[in-house]
């Protein structure tokens, strides 16, 4: 308590209430009393809300490092998902162990009416919203490749998810899992807890169709042409050939005149350009993979898991941009380094991480066993670490 040197301890004298008609002053020891109390009250409520203020901090940081709502990722050996909502785990989908898909594909098929195109596309075709961790809404379309649930979609439409819901051709609303992601090539493919659905048929004929369909909207398709421009990209001992096309969408897959899936657009490491065609046999191989093993063979990898950085981190620690580390995979080059679920990777050889896609396309030209240095920020401190350029098994 601040020491009231200057309250007098004798009651003042009475004003001259008759010339400024202020009246009495009250009792001097009455108004230190009050002074006092007022004092008092004051420092309470400030600790008291100091208090919560530093528990709203710390809870903040607890939820910020955790998946919030639905589960996102799965471990393909164990068959466990991880990260569930919170009291709605008996709703989650649990992802079928040692899954192994045939894809059904078909040499040719007659020109469709366009009624009856649409209606095909109409049976394989699901919408998808996507909720990510800075509370922000994304939709798209997935494919049905599977009758026993399997779909497959764009990665860059399921990056930082934390919360997957699937419209199905019925009409129910079904949760969904990432049961793998290959960001190089952006295809995903998803898992719901459902039968018996119509599988989308790929045509096995060579890329040589000049015309195509996409879903657009609700019960409505776009036709596009095909372009000439013809992008190839190296990863790894894999090339990666996309085709230019002109439709307004940048996701999902495109279906001949005979409603055969015939490629699917993508964005190319989920960059801000879309447009471009990935064929089937690319297509086919990437996605048996993903639902064999969670991962395609061969891409550039670090032994790390990462996502953007949530508007919290942002905010709390005042950075303009980086990675949030969240996972490492055990007995790994970064668990050795000691990197932990939760640091921030800042630069890479020096270059600054923007987008969880600038560290893929990096690594591109980085050869397998070669070492790159990560500058690390962990809790207010910053420290570097050298690891190697791995590939995926």
């Amino acid at each position: 308590m601040r020491h009231q040197n200057n309250i007098p301890n004798e009651s003042p004298e009475i004003w001259d209430d008759g010339t400024y008609q202020t009246g009495a002053t009250p009792n001097g020891k009455r108004q230190s009393a009050l002074i006092t109390g007022l004092l008092i009250t004051t420092i309470f409520f400030g600790g008291i809300a100091s208090a919560l203020g530093i528990m709203n901090v710390r809870l903040l940081q607890q939820l910020s490092q955790q998946d919030p709502v639905l589960p996102v990722t799965v471990d393909s050996k164990e068959g466990e998902l991880k990260g569930f909502l919170w009291g709605n785990q008996q709703s989650t989908p649990k992802v079928p162990q040692n899954s192994h898909v045939e894809l059904n594909t078909a040499p040719s098929a007659g020109i469709l009416s366009e009624e009856a195109l649409q209606a095909q596309v109409e049976h394989s075709v699901v919408e998808v919203t996507v909720m990510d961790h800075q509370g922000v809404e994304r939709t798209g379309h997935a494919l049905i490749i599977h009758e026993d649930g399997y779909l497959l979609t764009n990665a860059h439409l399921t990056g930082n998810a934390s919360a997957i819901t699937v419209g199905m051709p019925d009409g129910q609303l079904l949760q969904a899992a990432i049961v793998g992601r290959d960001d190089y090539a952006d295809l995903a493919v998803l898992y719901v807890q459902s039968h018996n659905l119509t599988s989308a048929v790929f045509s096995k004929a060579d890329w040589t169709a000049a015309v195509g369909y996409v879903p657009h909207g609700q019960q409505s398709i776009e036709k596009g042409d095909q372009l000439s421009d013809v992008r190839q990209i190296e990863v790894g001992k894999d090339t990666i050939s996309l085709y230019k096309t002109d439709f307004s969408v940048d996701h999902g897959p495109v279906f001949d005149e005979g409603g055969l899936v015939r490629g699917f657009l993508c964005r190319p490491f989920g960059g801000e350009e879309g447009g471009w065609i990935l064929s089937n046999d690319q297509v086919l191989d990437i996605a048996a993979q993903l639902v064999e093993k969670g991962s395609v063979s061969g891409r550039p990898c670090l032994g790390l898991q990462v996502k953007d950085l949530s508007t919290f981190y942002r905010q709390y620690w005042k950075l303009e941009s980086g990675l949030e580390i969240s996972g490492i995979q055990p007995d790994s080059a970064p668990q050795e380094q000691g990197l932990l679920a939760g640091d921030i990777l800042l630069k890479l050889n020096g270059r600054e991480m923007t987008h969880r896609f600038r560290l893929f396309e990096m690594l591109l030209a980085v050869p397998a066993g070669e070492n790159v240095t990560l500058e690390i920020f962990r809790a207010g401190q910053t420290f570097t670490v050298t690891l190697p350029v791995t590939e995926t098994p």
